[in-house]
Order: C-alpha cells, then structure tokens, then sequence
C-alpha cells in the first residue's frame, strides 16, 4: 500500500513523486493541487489505468513524497528537473522513458518588459522547447555574464537562481504568479 506521510501538511502546489526505493524507480509530477493529484494518481494505479503501468504492479513498495512547494508555475518544471537530476545522481532510474527537460541560461538585450524603453540584458533559463524563465535584469551584457558565469557554473541547469539586484527585484515582483 501507498504510505502518506503527513498528508494533512501537504503543499497547495509543488513538484511530487511516487518512488519505490526497493528498485530504485521513480515517477516525478508537478501539480497546482497535490493532494489531488495523488489522490487521481493512485485511483488510476488501483484500477490498472495510470499511464504507466509498471506502477500498478510495484504499488506496495511506492512512496509519496512532496518534494518541493513550487508557487510559480513556470518554475515547477525547473524543480522537476533538478530531483530528476538528484534522484539519477544517486542511481535511480524513472519509470517514464520520457527524456528530461534541460535549461542552459541564455543572456538576450531586449526593451524593458515592464513598459520602459531601455534596453537590458536579461538572463533567461531555456529549454529545448525553447520555453524560458528571467532569472536575471542588468544594465548591461558584462553585469549578465557574469552572474552566469557564478549562478550556473555547469553548461546545464539543475535549480533555478535569481540575481539579486534592484532590476531582478523589480521584475520578478512585476511578474510573480501564484497557483
């Protein structure tokens, strides 16, 4: 049986798993409401329905586990990735054969996205899908190189940073989405 631990303390929204540690198999979802996704999730492994069907036959040895509480949406892929990529540094393997999303930063001048004329550097996370993220506003190129070259030291992303300056605080909080 699926073990809930402290269920009454699970997160609105986030990035969960289902993680049988006997085999080292995981399945990772984000969600905008977690307890019901767990509670969709394990109805379609009861009834032999989930998508991936080695879950309904390992179901007494899965785990629930929230992993991160993601307010953002657009963040909860990047949260996604970085426990796919803890969780296979320490040798477990996913249960879905889909390849993971990957971000590299990205560092682009462009006019103020918040109505102004300026032009900014702005650091943004992006994908193969090119879906992208701004984790960084600054006045010019050299100022974004450079907190690439200290936020994201590896070509490929595992967690999100933002800077920490005046334009970023700006930005973000012009931006910022909850679920």
């Amino acid at each position: 049986m699926i073990s809930f631990k402290l269920l009454r303390a699970i997160p609105e929204c986030g990035v969960w798993a289902l993680i049988n540690h006997r085999t080292k198999k995981l399945v990772l979802f984000v969600a905008d409401d977690i307890l019901g996704a767990i509670a969709r999730n394990v109805r379609l492994i009861k009834d032999g329905e989930h998508d991936v069907k080695d879950l309904h036959r390992d179901v007494r040895s899965l785990n629930v586990e929230v992993l991160s509480v993601v307010k953002d949406k657009e963040h909860q892929l990047l949260h996604m990735e970085h426990f796919y990529n803890i969780y296979r540094n320490r040798g477990y393997t996913s249960y879905r054969k889909v390849k993971g999303l990957q971000y590299s930063p990205r560092v682009v001048v462009e006019r103020d996205k918040l109505g102004g004329h300026e032009l900014y550097a702005y650091v943004y996370l992006v994908n193969r899908h090119n879906d992208k993220k701004v984790m960084g506003v600054f006045k010019n190129v050299d100022d974004a190189n450079i907190f690439v070259s200290y936020a994201f030291k590896r070509s490929v992303v595992v967690y999100p940073v933002y800077a920490r300056n005046e334009l970023t605080r700006k930005y973000v909080m012009g931006q910022y989405r909850v679920c």
